[in-house]
């Protein structure tokens, strides 16, 4: 049962979990926030931590006493939320611990706000994150908000400097997400989509979708200063639908020019984006690059040379907030570079929002009080995943599905690139400008080609070391293959820098290696 819009505040429990394993959700039981609801911790509960669910009196009808109005009854509750409840319930006796109570939320947000804490394997670290789930029916896919917090705050920032955020998702039926991003060198509350902190996200992303009914179609970025910067970021770098592709981000005034933040920066600040990439910029330069999404000159002015991680949002739309009188002149300026960028690619969507200066209550103009947060969520509402694109490019700073390729560098450290092209109605594909490519797969069928048809493949500036080109779907091995026109036999030994194929039975994977510089068109039939 929601609480009407007009009902007073309800106070909410929230909960600390921890896991053990990189793939096991700290599922943990929030009291349910109905009309009226008083949102106790039973006597007992504190005790009820790893093993420690048994012998104290401490069960769900207990936990949900006082959250139901004027009794025990579960019936009082909604079945969507009870069942919700009850399968964390079974968790939360084995793994977690009800800590503190939670601060009151905003008037008409019923749902769960569950806080946890989650160990992440790749880095032996720590990351906290606060959890909104909505009050809707288990059966149906609900979207994902991931909201990014400012430099040298935490993932509480969300709730106490933009709450509304978690009043848009409970009345659009949302799962809202506000991660801490914790970085482990230097502070962890200053990350700028350092690796550490994105693989942070990832774990807790992956989880959510590994648990919830989430519409994958329909996830979402938000961010404010450091915080919109680490959500482009994150869209820029995951593009696999099967672990959370974002489809669409807002980025308020975001630090997206990492080198030019460092430029501008106080001291103190420069010193603690060293530590996190190991240097200053014009050391580690890979590491600064790839948490950025676009590069700029000592003037501000986009480099066109530049490595511009933007260039994997070619197909994510992109709503930029900032404020005319924002203290930070440097941050308004790369949000204009960025959306000159964005509009500059072919299939580019950017919008940018000037909001006038005079805030009240806004220190330096440089506040989440810029974003219209009702307008920002009914824009991105309208934004779905664009699942096959037909062309772009693909910058790659680790091996890892992009998009609906997947690639294999062939030095680690540094980017890899490649442009792409699908023509369906010619069962097509082509790629061309290959850098640092050892190789790159993809299924026939997720690329909107037809498996049962002969397929062409051109490719273009491939590297002299060779690139293998792996296509899956070949149930039976090619009747005829040829390049260029000319009748070419299969090499399954072959050298990995040879031209050649190989079709193998037991996979279905076809695979072509080439090394040419020059056009090259390869039919299978």
């Amino acid at each position: 049962m929601k609480p009407p819009a007009t009902s007073p505040r309800t106070p909410l429990s929230l909960w600390r979990g921890r896991a053990s394993a990189l793939l096991t959700l700290v599922t943990a039981l929030a009291v349910t926030a109905c009309a009226g609801s008083e949102g106790e911790i039973p006597e007992g509960a504190a005790d009820a931590g790893a093993g420690g669910g048994s012998g104290t009196g401490f069960t769900l009808e207990t936990a949900l006493q006082g959250t139901i109005g004027s009794g025990s009854n579960l019936n009082d509750v909604g079945p969507a939320q009870i069942a919700q409840s009850q399968a964390a319930y079974a968790y939360l006796t084995s793994v977690a611990t009800a800590t503190e109570m939670a601060p009151l939320i905003a008037a008409g947000v019923g749902g769960m706000i569950l806080n946890y804490s989650v160990y992440v394997e790749a880095t032996q670290g720590i990351e906290l994150f606060s959890l909104y789930v909505p009050d809707t029916p288990a059966s149906q896919p609900r979207p994902l908000l991931a909201a990014f917090h400012g430099a040298a705050t935490s993932h509480g920032d969300i709730y106490f400097r933009a709450q509304e955020f978690f009043i848009e998702a409970d009345q659009r039926g949302w799962f809202l997400v506000a991660p801490l991003q914790a970085n482990l060198t230097g502070p962890q509350d200053i990350s700028f989509a350092s690796v550490q902190s994105q693989l942070h996200v990832e774990v807790l992303i992956e989880l959510i979708l590994d648990t919830y009914n989430i519409d994958r179609d329909r996830i979402y970025g938000a961010g404010f200063s450091m915080g919109g910067g680490n959500a482009l970021s994150y869209a820029a770098r995951h593009r696999d639908r099967r672990t959370g592709a974002m489809a669409a981000v807002v980025n308020h005034t975001g630090s997206v020019a990492l080198a030019d933040v460092y430029r501008n920066a106080p001291p103190v600040t420069a010193g603690v984006m060293e530590v996190i990439f190991g240097g200053p910029p014009s050391g580690p330069v890979f590491e600064w690059q790839r948490s950025s999404l676009i590069e700029v000159d000592a003037l501000g002015a986009l480099l066109p040379q530049g490595m511009h991680m933007a260039r994997n949002l070619e197909h994510v739309p992109v709503q930029t907030w900032f404020n005319t009188q924002d203290s930070f002149g440097y941050l308004r300026s790369q949000a204009q570079e960025l959306g000159a960028f964005m509009q500059a690619l072919p299939f580019g969507t950017h919008q940018m929002v000037t909001v006038p200066g005079g805030l009240p209550n806004c220190v330096d103009q440089h506040c989440w009080g810029t974003l219209d947060i009702n307008a920002a969520c009914s824009w991105l509402d309208q934004q779905t995943l664009e699942r096959n694109p037909s062309s772009g490019t693909i910058l790659a700073d680790r091996d890892a599905r992009w998009g609906r390729f997947d690639v294999e560098q062939r030095f680690p450290g540094t980017f890899t690139s490649f442009d792409f092209t699908v023509t369906a109605s010619a069962n097509e594909l082509e790629l061309r400008n290959a850098l640092n490519l050892r190789s790159v797969a993809a299924s026939r069928a997720g690329l909107g080609l037809q498996v049962a048809q002969p397929m062409t493949l051109r490719t273009r500036s491939f590297p002299s070391q060779g690139a293998a080109v792996k296509l899956s779907g070949f149930l039976s091995a090619p009747s005829s293959v040829l390049r260029n026109g000319l009748p070419f036999g299969p090499t399954c030994g072959g050298a990995a820098n040879s031209i050649g194929w190989c079709h193998d039975a037991q996979t279905g994977v076809l695979t072509i290696r080439e090394t040419s510089n020059l056009s090259v068109i390869w039919q299978v039939l």
